[in-house]
């Protein structure tokens, strides 16, 4: 029972180290042009699929209410193919669709959505 409550003790000192203010400024310090450049990087991609989903919805006259789900759909197949590719990426994005669309987005609007996002990467 002593060595279960060493290695709790053990835990607790580890954690306290790594939520040291300290320890996360130097970490985030070190790392912060990576950091930045990441961020710079993703925005810009995902501007493009926020253009691309918004020329789709302009031409599908799409009513405002429901725009904010077709975005949410958009970002989330771009995440997608950022993480998968091939049939898993086929098969994660199928399941998206279908999650969508028992929610009552179009289907067709959804594949057309899909596409653009899927031919920009």
């Amino acid at each position: 029972m002593d060595e279960v409550k060493k290695e709790a003790e053990r835990r607790i000192r580890n954690y306290e180290a790594k939520v040291d203010p300290k320890v996360i400024a130097g970490r985030i310090s070190s790392q912060r042009r990576l950091m930045v450049a990441n961020m710079a990087r993703y925005q810009e991609e995902i501007r493009r699929v926020e253009e691309k989903t918004g020329e789709v919805l302009r031409e599908e006259d799409i009513p405002k209410t429901l725009v904010l789900f077709y975005f949410a759909f958009a970002h989330k197949v771009f995440s997608i193919s950022c993480r998968y590719t091939a049939k898993t990426r086929e098969k994660e994005i199928e399941l998206l669709e279908e999650k969508w669309k028992a929610r009552g987005l179009e289907g067709g609007i959804l594949r057309k959505i899909k596409e653009v996002i899927i031919g920009e990467r």
